[in-house]
């Protein structure tokens, strides 16, 4: 019986422009990972078993038997926390049958007969996925014969549901229904009336039958449903349940009348109702809007409402970023900052970015449905090691100047600074303190090999998080003087400053000076890099290794994206980059400062990159050009730059024989302004990737556009003619009968 006086008050704004109510849904998604600050992550179990099973059926044992005991023994987990959904399920049982498998090959029949006794209580009907060996169908076949016994039972009201050991048997009455022997707790439940409850014996090979149960009626019961799943119920300010399950038939059918997708809606809530008369009914989830309803309930009768859909209360985060960086809300990594737009749930965020060099952090305010721009500016992050004296600095040379630092720091708004020199450090299994730390690192320098100098500089930044570490040591002689001494890991040579007359105005600029405009930041960077058409892609051809030094330096081959940790994708180094092919040549770029690049464009008549030749698609230079590709073809700018990166982040899929993400970059290419490429270029590989993928029409019908292609080529260093590949296609198509 449907309550038609039931009276709706949603606590949210309604959207009223429905273009934006779609487009809030669609959001609403990422809103889930922004938001849910330490939930849990999507089991991986389908595709850990696909591969485990994979290495089964090619003899590997040894790697697929712990995935299978560990997906078991997850899934067993959360079993005890929620109904498995019947994907999840499938996979359990699955795994507990190749387990069973193995012992079995191993001549250990006591361990498969555990694992398939298992199997047989979650399932008694289960049938084999695929055609095991005879033995294998035989031992689980005699097992089940011999275990696996028959419970009949006729219940009122028809949907009642049977539990057996608190295990979910059925609804409603059941006939003949398999059930692996043993003795168990029998118990009937319906919301609204008494449970029953009795203890029942199932023998293997025979049927046991129950005598007819009819429950009595106590109260009434409400009946909700919603969508998304997961939505906390409270009537009368008392928590009753969380919706889940899958929608029955009666909720599709209401879903699919106002035109939402039927899968997002749960089963039926149940909610066992003493009291007659209004009770006020509300509906919470993270990340919606809160809703709540006015039902009235019958005395002994069931209330069944129409499902209810919460609307996505999320807005939009702006970054504004001056500066590559790592996107952390609400401590959860998000993303890069060039990304630009987060989703966030309404409500306060703190939005933090780090890279190599500082940090920025602010709390954000969200409103739903609203766009907040943030200006992020990321400044350096400075970790103050302490203090080397030499000997004959009077004490109070020393007190006045570590008033002086402190004193300028705290009016200092160009670096965040962290003092750490009477802090104790984690070191070498024990503690040190940070002024000691300085006095190794100082010595260090003076002493050791740069190789080890190195090493030490780069413990000392992974241990603050930090790349910039700044010592001052004090100097006796005819007067005291200062010597500010900058290191960093990017290189094993420190700035240095040294400041005679110990004063307030000298202190502050020397700070400022040493971080902001750090010059070991803005070292000259001894690469060179070429742009090819081949790959339309700047790639590292020469290394000056003289001039770098040791350490992780960058390869031919490489993709010059960062160089000691600095990003290389600023606004005007790239639109320089954009001029230069506009010429159709390749060029060599060289970049000079990172921070204030100054870029030479020199043509060259031939580079050849160690690339070319290599067609190996799994080869580790494609994976890392793929990474590259997506930096800029994620962007939402349509400049040469990120047009090109799409395409060719799609002809990269196309050499990993992925044509479908392949044909996603590919439609995501706009043309609408001269870009220098020819949309008859991107058509021709549409083209290819339906071929590819069998869609034989669809490449037909483009192939025959382009057969009149004007000077267009496929991009290529060759030079190929869109319209002479696209005759051949069409004649090799012609060829086979396609």
């Amino acid at each position: 019986m449907r309550d038609t006086r039931c009276r709706r008050q949603d606590t949210g704004r309604r959207i009223r422009d429905r273009g934006w109510c779609r487009l809030w849904l669609l959001l609403a998604m990422g809103a889930l990972l922004t938001c849910r600050a330490g939930a849990q992550p999507v089991p991986t179990w389908v595709r850990d078993f696909q591969k485990a099973r994979e290495d089964a059926v090619g003899g590997n044992w040894d790697q697929a038997v712990p995935v299978f005991q560990r997906i078991v023994r997850e899934v067993e987990g959360v079993r005890l926390t929620r109904p498995l959904t019947s994907e999840e399920s499938r996979v359990y049982q699955w795994a507990l049958d190749y387990l069973a498998r193995f012992y079995l090959q191993q001549d250990r029949p006591q361990e498969a007969r555990v694992y398939y006794i298992t199997l047989l209580q979650v399932n008694p009907q289960y049938e084999f996925p695929d055609t095991p060996p005879p033995s294998v169908a035989a031992f689980f076949q005699q097992l089940r014969q011999s275990l696996i016994g028959f419970l009949s039972v006729s219940v009122k009201p028809p949907d009642a549901v049977l539990y057996l050991d608190q295990r979910w048997l059925g609804r409603g009455s059941l006939s003949q229904q398999p059930v692996l022997e043993g003795t168990y707790q029998l118990r009937v439940e319906r919301p609204g009336y008494a449970p029953w409850q009795r203890i029942v014996t199932i023998k293997g090979g025979r049927l046991t039958e129950v005598e007819p149960i009819e429950l009595q009626r106590v109260s009434g019961a409400l009946f909700v449903a919603t969508a998304p799943r997961g939505v906390e119920v409270y009537l009368d300010g008392r928590r009753v349940g969380v919706t889940q399950g899958e929608a029955p038939p009666g909720v599709r059918a209401f879903a699919e009348t106002r035109q939402w997708p039927p899968e997002e809606f749960s089963d039926y809530l149940a909610i066992p109702v003493s009291d007659t008369g209004e009770h006020y009914v509300e509906f919470r989830k993270p990340c919606y809007d809160t809703v709540q309803l006015i039902v009235r309930v019958p005395p002994l009768q069931d209330v069944f409402i129409d499902p209810v859909r919460l609307e996505p209360a999320v807005g939009r985060i702006v970054l504004q970023a001056d500066a590559e960086a790592d996107v952390y809300i609400d401590g959860q990594l998000q993303g890069k900052a060039s990304q630009g737009t987060f989703v966030a749930c309404a409500g306060r965020h703190t939005v933090t970015l780090k890279n190599a060099w500082g940090t920025f952090s602010r709390d954000v305010d969200v409103v739903r449905s609203e766009v907040v721009p943030v200006p992020a500016s990321v400044v350096p992050r400075v970790v103050f090691l302490g203090w080397g004296v030499d000997d004959g600095v009077p004490e109070g040379v020393i007190q006045r100047l570590r008033d002086l630092v402190q004193k300028g720091v705290q009016r200092w708004d160009r670096a965040v600074w962290v003092d750490a020199s009477q802090v104790d450090i984690p070191w070498d299994g024990s503690t040190v303190r940070g002024g000691d730390l300085a006095r190794q690192v100082l010595a260090a320098w003076e002493t050791k090999p740069p190789p080890a100098f190195q090493a030490l500089l780069n413990r000392v930044a992974r241990t603050f998080e930090s790349r910039l570490f700044l010592v001052l040591r004090l100097r006796a002689g005819d007067g005291p003087r200062v010597e500010f001494l900058l290191f960093s890991d990017m290189s094993s040579r420190p700035d240095r400053v040294q400041v005679d007359v110990i004063e307030e105005k000298g202190v502050v600029e020397t700070l400022t000076q040493m971080t902001y405009e750090a010059p070991v930041l803005r070292r000259t960077l001894p690469l060179r890099f070429v742009w090819t058409t081949l790959y339309d892609y700047p790639v590292v051809v020469e290394v000056d290794a003289a001039r770098l030094g040791t350490g992780d330096r960058p390869k031919p081959g490489d993709l010059l994206l960062s160089v000691e940790g600095l990003q290389l994708d600023r606004p005007d180094a790239w639109a320089a980059v954009e001029a230069a092919v506009q010429t159709k040549e390749k060029v060599v770029l060289q970049f000079e400062d990172p921070l204030q690049p100054k870029i030479r464009t020199v043509e060259v008549s031939t580079v050849e990159t160690p690339v070319e030749s290599d067609e190996d698609p799994g080869h580790p230079f494609y994976h890392r050009l793929a990474i590259g590709y997506l930096r800029y073809a994620e962007r939402p700018e349509d400049t040469l730059v990120h047009q090109v990166a799409r395409l060719n982040l799609a002809r990269l899929y196309m050499r990993f024989q992925d044509y479908v993400q392949a044909l996603e970059w590919l439609r995501r290419i706009r043309l609408e302004r001269d870009a220098g490429i020819s949309p008859a270029t991107v058509e021709y590989r549409m083209a290819e990737c339906y071929l590819q993928m069998g869609r034989l029409a669809e490449a037909r019908q483009l192939f025959q556009k382009l057969q009149d292609a004007r000077r267009a080529t496929l991009g290529t260093d060759w030079g190929e003619s869109v319209a002479e590949a696209a005759r051949d296609a069409l004649a090799a198509l012609q060829r086979d009968g396609g």
